[in-house]
């Protein structure tokens, strides 16, 4: 389980990123994700995707990425360790 950020780093936090990040995400959009994954990991996925898509300039022609599937799998290279899969899908128009 994540731990909620303290108030000292909430008012670190210009941006609101804590509250976006530790706000349980709808269940509609868990539900459309796929996978063996805890809902927990689904919405780490989620969220930290949204972070790192850019919303205007490099990219911005590309809708999404959306998350549909989050999985833990056995890693076939050394199957003592499991290994994370996160598949998206997004539409790439041209500019």
């Amino acid at each position: 389980m994540i731990s909620k950020p303290s108030r000292a780093d909430r008012d670190r936090d210009p941006w609101g990123l804590s509250k976006f990040l530790y706000a349980p995400l709808p269940d509609e959009v868990v539900r459309q994700i796929s996978g063996n994954a805890t809902r927990e990991v689904k919405e780490i996925a989620v969220k930290w995707l949204a972070v790192f898509t850019p919303e205007n300039g490099f990219g911005s022609s590309i809708s999404g990425p959306k998350v549909t599937e989050v999985s833990i799998v056995e890693n076939p290279q050394e199957p003592e360790q499991m290994q994370g899969i996160v598949v998206c899908e997004m539409d790439v128009t041209e500019s």
